[in-house]
Parts: structure tokens; sequence; C-alpha cells
């Protein structure tokens, strides 16, 4: 993974392109008489981040990728962003979003768009500490140091505030232990595959036809192999989960290729092709759930 802002992923073909970003102090000024001003440090400006990113019906949902990240701005949520090496950005909330539609389907359906990012910091929540002057400094305005403050819980940072109010004693927050969200990525993957299964017996029964079978088989295909991908990472990542399994990161492996396979499936003549396709990648999604059982196992732990 890339990188992560909130509950958007930004990972493999969905990555950013370009990523500007941009930091700034702010000095004030004090006249003097017959002399040049004194400028004086006064705080830094909110950083400001600008993503360029592109979205491909080859990969993803573009609308539903551009909606999702709408509905974001328009409820002014506060996302955390976070590197795929877990380093933390901060927290930003979404400021514009500028979209290129490159491509439309026959239908009018969006196939390809570019989108320009804005994000802007969100550091409310830290306070002001009064320091003493520096010895060299002729300024009788002390200068502001900032000191954290405790983090905010998720509830409470859903949305940027519309006061000024501060929040006391903020609830510790809990943290979800990277066997639990690996739990959950496998449930998702799962639900994939029986997707992908449904599309092909319909198919198969003449429902839909090879061309709209194929189609929809790629999207959540792809989708599949983006989520056994992140699971993989996370897996690799977790030094404890690693130790606990020997088989999973191999039929991760396995169900990967499969999934990708099945994602770059061309038109077909006979159905049947594609069905002993996807039915391998069931096959496959099984050994990765007998594999992961320890992994499920162990999220009932509390151990990270």
């Amino acid at each position: 993974m890339f990188a992560q802002l909130g509950k958007h992923i930004f990972q493999g073909l969905k990555a950013p392109h370009a990523w500007g970003e941009t930091n700034a102090a702010r000095y004030g000024k004090i006249s003097l008489i017959n002399g040049k001003d004194i400028i004086q440090y006064t705080g830094e400006d909110l950083s400001e981040i600008d993503l360029s990113l592109r979205y491909s019906v080859e990969f993803c949902d573009p609308a539903e990728e551009i909606t999702a990240l709408k509905q974001s701005m328009k409820l002014s949520k506060i996302l955390p962003f976070i590197g795929g090496d877990g380093t933390v950005i901060g927290n930003f909330v979404i400021t514009g979003i500028e979209v290129t539609n490159e491509k439309f389907s026959p239908t009018g359906q969006m196939e390809a768009a570019t989108v320009s990012l804005k994000l802007l910091e969100y550091a409310y929540g830290k306070k002001i500490k009064v320091v003493k002057n520096r010895a060299n400094t002729s300024a009788t305005t002390a200068a502001p140091a900032i000191e954290p403050m405790p983090e905010l819980s998720e509830q409470q940072t859903g949305m940027a505030l519309e006061s000024a109010s501060p929040v006391i004693e903020p609830p510790a927050v809990a943290v979800l232990s990277p066997a639990n969200e690996i739990a959950k990525d496998l449930s998702k993957g799962a639900k994939l595959v029986a997707k992908a299964k449904k599309i092909a017996a319909d198919a198969k029964k003449g429902i839909n036809t090879a061309a709209q079978a194929v189609h929809e088989v790629r999207k959540v295909a792809n989708s599949a192999k983006q989520l056994y991908t992140t699971v993989k990472n996370k897996v690799e990542n977790t030094v404890k989960l690693a130790e606990r399994l020997s088989d999973l990161p191999g039929s991760l492996d396995e169900t990967i290729s499969y999934a990708e396979n099945l994602s770059r499936v061309d038109n077909l003549t006979d159905t049947s092709v594609l069905q002993n396709n996807v039915n391998q990648l069931s096959e496959s999604a099984d050994k990765v759930k007998d594999a992961s059982a320890r992994v499920i196992a162990f999220s009932a732990t509390r151990e990270k």
C-alpha cells in the first residue's frame, strides 16, 4: 500500500502519480524608527498537500472512487493520512476535488478520469505554551511553542469542528490488532470470490452474455487481487503473526495469481472456460481460508 487517507486507500494503480506539498512559516514585522523592520517568528502555517490521481475501469470504478472522496469533503471529515510504511503524515481535510473526465462508455458511464485532490492540515487540538523570549530578540511579545494534546477519538474527529470549544479529556482510542484487520479483509475477499462464482454461473445459464460476465468478473477479480495483496502485506509486516504462519503467504500468492489472470481475461465464446478459471480462484481462496484459521484465532487475543 502506498498510503491511506481515512478509508481511502491509495495502492497499486490507484496510487498518486504526483504529490505536491506546501509548508510555510509566519513572521510578524515590528517597525523601527530610522531603521529596517525587525521580523519575529510567530508560528507555522497549515500544511497543504496536492495529490494527482488517475482512475480507470481497468482497475477500479472511477465514479465510485470519486463519489467517496466527495462525500468525505462534503461531510468535512477529518482524515488521518498514513504512509504505506506506517508513517503518520498528519490529519487532513479535503478542501478541493478537480475531476477531468477522460473516457466514457457508449452509455455515458465514466471509464477514466484524472483527479486533483487538495488537502489542508487539521491542527485543532494543539495547545499553545508561552515561552521566554530569546536573548537576542528585541520584541516584547513571547513566541508561542506548540505542544501536541492527546489524540481525539474517531467519533470526536469525524467532522471538522464548527466552534473553537476545546474537547475536555478525550477518551482513549481503541486500536484494532493487525489480526482483526486481516480477518476482516479475508472475509471481504471470500465475498468477492463468491460474487465472481455467481457471475460465472449466471453466464453459464445464459442469464448474462459472455461479454457481460467477462467485464463483471474482471472488476471483481481486480478488487480481490488488491484485497488479498493488502492481506499479504499486513501478514508480512506483522512479525508475531508471521511467526505463527507457514503456508498462508504461499496460498495468498496463488490466489493473487488466479485473481490477476481473471482480471485480464478477454472476451470468451465459451463460458465454461470462465467458470473453470473462477472455480480455480475459489479453490485457492479456500486454501487461504484454511491457512488463515490460526490468524482468526489469534485475532481473539489482545496481542499486537
